[in-house]
């Protein structure tokens, strides 16, 4: 009987010893990491700059091309006078579309969440387009004397380049920054007509007793530039603390370029380093 006391005695204490000894140990693989895992925090102050590629589509609105021209040629006559024949042309629009690139830089104010700043960027893209119309008609003078004419515009147009400076504003998302943009744009340009017009008078409604008349050509090509207002949109994303990359959309409008007016729209991407 002592023999079957002392055994469970030493059976008890041995379940209890052996769990708290158990607890005692740690040997540490069958626990995760005691800390989360650190979040990396992008710091968008400072200033930055970087190159950008993408594609442009322009249009070149053609309308009131080459007027100024006809208008040199016709002045003092007694038709544009009576008639304003030099308006009677209307254009057909144009679209010219290719790759475009350039670069840009810019300051980041970052306040929390919420990034604001200036971006200044250089775009070129050359594109092209032409347009032409002819027209003729016959009239009747203030003094009852008939004339016929004929008027033709050949018109061309090349957007070389242009630059913006744009304000920003943006709200951080973890690594990524999406923004809206908007500001003043000027652009460059080479655009010329050739003009033709002729002019023949007439006593009578028949045109069999001619008056006289006249047949005069002209134009120009010139580089001109002009103001224009831009509005955008996008998203920078952070590689590094240091290194983004950019997809951007930008729509470009400027005023006219002599008879000319113009507008793109660009979607493009981009590489940037800040500091």
């Amino acid at each position: 009987m002592r023999t079957v006391t002392l055994a469970l005695l030493a059976g008890f204490t041995l379940g209890v010893v052996a769990p708290a000894h158990s607890a005692d140990l740690d040997y540490g693989v069958l626990r995760g990491a005691d800390y989360e895992p650190e979040v990396q925090v992008i710091d968008w102050n400072g200033v930055y700059f970087g190159g950008h590629a993408g594609y442009t589509s322009t249009d070149f609105n053609f309308g009131k091309a080459g007027r100024t021209d006809l208008e040199q040629a016709l002045r003092s006559t007694t038709i544009e006078q009576e008639f304003k024949i030099s308006q009677s042309n209307t254009l057909r629009p144009g679209v010219g579309h290719g790759l475009s690139f350039g670069g840009f830089a810019g300051y980041n104010f970052q306040f929390d969440e919420a990034v604001v700043g200036f971006e200044v960027d250089y775009t070129s893209l050359n594109q092209k387009s032409l347009s032409s119309d002819s027209i003729g008609r016959r009239l009747v003078y203030n003094d009852g004397t008939y004339a016929s004419y004929f008027v033709s515009t050949n018109s061309r147009a090349a957007l070389q380049d242009y630059a913006t400076i744009r304000g920003r504003g943006g709200v951080v998302l973890g690594s990524f920054l999406p923004y809206f943009t908007g500001g003043f744009a000027i652009g460059r340009a080479h655009v010329g007509s050739d003009v033709f017009v002729s002019v023949s008078e007439f006593q009578d409604a028949l045109q069999t007793v001619p008056l006289g008349g006249l047949t005069r050509s002209g134009g120009t090509v010139k580089e001109r530039y002009a103001l224009g207002g831009t509005l955008g949109a996008g998203i920078d994303y952070a590689v590094t603390q240091n290194i983004f990359l950019r997809a951007e959309y930008q729509y470009v409008w400027f005023a006219q370029f002599g008879d000319h007016k113009m507008s793109l729209s660009t979607f493009r991407s981009a590489l940037g380093v800040k500091f």
